[in-house]
């Protein structure tokens, strides 16, 4: 009888430790014969055990048939973060913490992700439970791998994660790939001439509450959410120049991985509606309907650079480039933008 809610002795710590890395799942279920799979492979995990991969049987003599780029998800990427927020959307962890499995209907988006991911395994196409007319095939992507999943669980991915699931911490220089992974699984981007722009983006009330906080703590960008405290599907909307920033932000350095038709939306609105532009110098956000091309600050800037100019052509008799005419404190600024201006 397997009694697995017993504490553990040091004996079965002692044999995770010894085997667990290179022990075929078989043996180890023989060397701990009172304990599921699940509890070995959570035990190691709590006791820091990680980076199992799939093991040789030699009763069975089944090497690996696929393989995957386990470090891929060992340290921070733009790839990663994009991956782990679309996991977050569209993934499931398994029960037994050895599989993940990403659902969609975007089969070339799914191709992406699984070369990005260092995966040789196809996609399953998955049949359709209730087939109409207009019902969209759908695919999988299956990654079979304890060392992945337990880097999963480091970042709140687990099983029930649309209930339980935890909100990562994301470093600042990746979190736009981050948020584009999700709105890419479980967001929408909407617009017309009359109603606007508007983000929308569905999970768990952890996860709404997580990116509703860092939009605002670490990019002073305000959001609304509705259905938190209701037992539904919770939401987070952004509207007019706060989605435009969002996704103005999330699309820089985006052509590794992103959703196509998602990104044709915003390029057609950016073509056609546009709300914000960006200053010429300093990259503020400015209003378009306004036409004006630099900031407050940058007008001053740009004036005083105009003046150093005529000075020089007074004095000098030659017209010297705004480079040259910049001091050492202000090098960094990218001057020779305002050529299209001036």
């Amino acid at each position: 009888m397997i009694m697995s809610y017993k504490p553990w002795s040091k004996e079965e710590t002692g044999l995770i430790k010894t085997h667990y890395l290179t022990a075929p799942k078989a043996k180890l279920l023989r060397l701990l014969p009172r304990r599921t799979w699940q509890n070995i492979t959570q035990k190691a995990y709590d006791m820091g055990v990680t980076g199992r991969s799939f093991q040789v049987d030699p009763q069975r003599g089944n090497a690996a048939k696929y393989t995957i780029n386990i470090d891929f998800f060992a340290e921070w990427s733009q790839d990663l973060a994009y991956v782990l927020g679309y996991v977050i959307g569209d993934g499931n962890v398994d029960e037994l913490l050895t599989r993940l499995t990403i659902v969609s209907k975007d089969k070339d988006h799914l191709e992406r992700i699984n070369a990005a991911i260092g995966s040789n395994r196809p996609l399953y196409q998955r049949a359709l439970d209730n087939p109409y007319e207009g019902a969209k095939q759908t695919w999988s992507l299956i990654v079979t791998s304890t060392a992945v999943v337990h880097h999963l669980l480091r970042f709140g991915i687990e099983p029930n994660k649309s209930i339980s699931g935890r909100y990562p911490s994301v470093p600042k220089e990746f979190w736009w790939h981050f948020f584009r992974g999700i709105l890419d699984s479980d967001g929408n981007i909407l617009f017309s001439p009359k109603a606007g722009l508007r983000v929308t983006i569905a999970g768990n009330r952890k996860c709404i509450r997580g990116l509703q906080s860092d939009l605002s703590n670490l990019f002073a960008i305000d959001s609304q959410t509705k259905h938190l405290d209701e037992d539904r599907v919770k939401l987070l909307f952004l509207y007019g120049e706060n989605a435009e920033r969002v996704l103005t932000l999330m699309y820089q350095n985006s052509d590794s991985l992103r959703l196509e038709r998602k990104y044709t939306q915003w390029l057609e609105w950016n073509q056609h509606f546009k709300l914000m532009t960006s200053c010429l110098l300093c990259d503020a956000p400015l209003r378009a309907s306004k036409g004006e091309k630099l900031c407050p600050s940058c007008r001053v800037i740009r004036t005083r650079l105009m003046n150093r100019r005529s000075d020089h052509h007074r004095r000098k008799g030659t017209w010297l480039s705004l480079r040259a005419l910049c001091k050492p404190e202000e090098s960094h600024l990218p001057v020779e933008r305002l050529d299209r201006y001036i």
